[in-house]
This record gives structure tokens, C-alpha cells and sequence, in this order.
């Protein structure tokens, strides 16, 4: 009779550990798939200062996008993109702000920054990256 109580109490204390096992890996946030993407961003050769990156599923169904600062952009899974084929659009505006003219009395006029980086790396980019379903790193070289 003891030996049979000391085996159920192994037992009840195994089915108690598998069941907080089981439980504590069941609560991982969800990603749906999605994976975290990062990288970096140069122009001419120096770490981009600041711009943004945005990257978009090659047939539009999703997209995500990240501040980019000195060269270095992350996107974290929650946000981030599910493996398969992406354009990648860059823009960086000029830190120079040129005024904008207005009618005279006209106070809606906003100040508008240049675009430093060419059409062909984001309104027109033929910049692509494939996200893969880990080690996402990225690199993105603008002359």
C-alpha cells in the first residue's frame, strides 16, 4: 500500500510539472507567423541618419515599415513581415526645409523637405529583399 501512495504522488507530481510546462510555453505572444527584420542603411557610403524603410509584400497583401537612425532599423516580430518576397522603399528627407510659398494670409502652407534618396529606392524601387522564417538582416547600400 505505501509503495502504491508514493508512486501516485510521482505521478500526480509529473502530470503537475508537464502541465506547468505545457502552460508556460503556450504563452509566447503570437506572432501569426511573422518574424523580426533589421538591418542597415547606408548613403554614400556613411550610416543613413535618419529616414524610414518601409517593406512591402511583393503582391501588396502586407507590409510593415521602421524608423531608420544611424544606419540601423529593427522591426520586431509582432510588427514584423512572414517569410516570402519584399520590395523595400527608402525615403530620407532633406534636413534643410525649404518654405513653402503661400498666399499672402494663407497660414495652412507647410514647410516641405527634399527627398535625398533616388526614385529608384522607394516611390520607384527596385530595391527587393526575401524574408526568410529567421535571420532577417538586411543591408541596403544607396550611392
Amino acid at each position: 500500500m505505501r509503495n502504491t501512495a508514493a508512486r501516485c504522488c510521482a505521478n500526480v507530481t509529473w502530470i503537475m510539472a508537464l502541465h506547468v510546462t505545457l502552460t508556460t510555453l503556450g504563452c509566447g505572444s503570437d506572432t501569426g507567423g511573422r518574424v523580426d527584420v533589421s538591418g542597415k542603411v547606408t548613403l554614400g557610403g556613411a550610416p543613413l541618419e535618419s529616414g524610414t524603410i518601409e517593406i512591402v509584400a511583393a503582391d501588396g497583401s502586407s507590409q510593415s515599415g521602421a524608423t531608420v537612425t544611424n544606419g540601423e532599423f529593427s522591426i520586431p516580430a509582432e510588427r514584423g513581415l512572414k517569410p516570402g518576397d519584399y520590395i523595400v522603399k527608402i525615403f530620407a528627407g532633406d534636413e534643410t526645409v525649404a518654405a513653402v510659398e503661400a498666399a499672402p494670409g494663407d497660414s495652412s502652407a507647410a514647410p516641405v523637405s527634399k527627398e535625398r534618396i533616388p526614385p529608384e529606392y522607394n516611390v520607384e524601387s527596385t530595391l527587393t529583399a526575401k524574408i526568410e522564417a529567421s535571420d532577417n538582416v538586411l543591408s541596403f547600400d544607396i550611392p
